[in-house]
């Protein structure tokens, strides 16, 4: 099973489409059961997603069963090195209360590849070898960065944004690249943020000039018979390259709506026309909302 659950929207207030703020302790916990049920052990989760570790620490996650990812943050007055690494790592497990993590990857790629990045990744290659880690890896935003990191580093996972939208990274040859080098692909970004899901009449004004082109893919999937959901997870899953998909989720009702898509695949390259190269509409960091 190709999904994995993200967990932002337990922790922080996030997502451009998110009308019902964080997700309540007693709402987690139906969700982790459900994904349980489900055999969906992958959870993806992060230092600077404010409460989230914390949360996931109290829930209480087997080692055995759950594969844990969380990043390390790269905040402004913090100078990512072996030290930085060490420390955060260590902040992590005591949040998250486990002993060991599935995956653990640098937040931000650019900080790999700063001055101390080697030192940075040296620290990931000990806890690595200690036991303490499985795989170590980044989240990238770039197929520039990606090279610069390939270059320098040999990584075992790779989280990096994907969807009918942006998909820059598919055109590229990324994605084949990154399996050639037998790189684990995890998928963030597949709603963009929620924006893809949103009626139409819902979107806020700063995206009025890309209007377009969500009219399109309204046609689009509507020609396939599709849901906005199904047209999103479908596209991403349905990519061989692809190993997991990270989806948040608000709510148990939009969990379960997510569960009934696991199964959903279609050829990718019906979608191949919605393809933007706009990071004005493609990057959340860049929105003024």
């Amino acid at each position: 099973m190709k999904i994995a659950l993200g967990t932002v929207q337990f922790g922080l207030d996030y997502g451009v489409a998110n009308e019902s703020g964080r997700v309540s302790p007693a709402e987690v916990e139906r969700i982790f059961a459900r994904a349980k049920d489900c055999k969906m052990f992958t959870v993806d989760t992060a230092y600077a997603y404010g409460e989230s570790e914390r949360v996931l620490g109290h829930y209480g996650l087997d080692e055995g069963k759950w594969q844990i990812v969380t990043k390390i943050p790269c905040f402004p007055d913090t100078e990512l090195d072996a030290n930085a690494v060490s420390h955060f790592f260590n902040e992590s497990m005591s949040r998250l209360q486990i002993e060991s993590l599935y995956g653990l990857l640098i937040h931000d790629a650019d900080a790999l590849l700063s001055v101390k990045g080697a030192c940075a990744y040296q620290q990931l290659e000990r806890l690595r070898e200690q036991g303490l880690v499985k795989k170590i890896g980044a989240s990238i935003y770039t197929s520039a960065q990606l090279n610069s990191l390939l270059e320098n580093y040999q990584l075992d996972l790779v989280q990096l944004p994907l969807n009918v939208l942006d998909q820059r990274l598919l055109q590229t040859g990324d994605l084949d690249k990154l399996k050639d080098h037998g790189i684990e692909i995890h998928v963030r970004s597949a709603f963009l943020q929620g924006l893809l899901l949103m009626p139409a009449d819902k979107i806020p004004d700063y995206f009025s000039r890309h209007r377009w082109i969500f009219e399109q893919f309204q046609t689009c999937r509507e020609k396939l018979e599709l849901s906005a959901l199904e047209a999103c997870i479908g596209f991403v899953q349905s990519l061989p390259q692809v190993d997991k998909v990270v989806v948040g989720v608000n709510s148990l009702e939009q969990f379960e709506e997510i569960i009934a898509t696991r199964d959903v695949h279609f050829e990718p390259e019906q979608f191949s026309e919605m393809a933007m190269d706009d990071a004005s509409l493609l990057d959340p960091s860049q929105w003024p909302l």
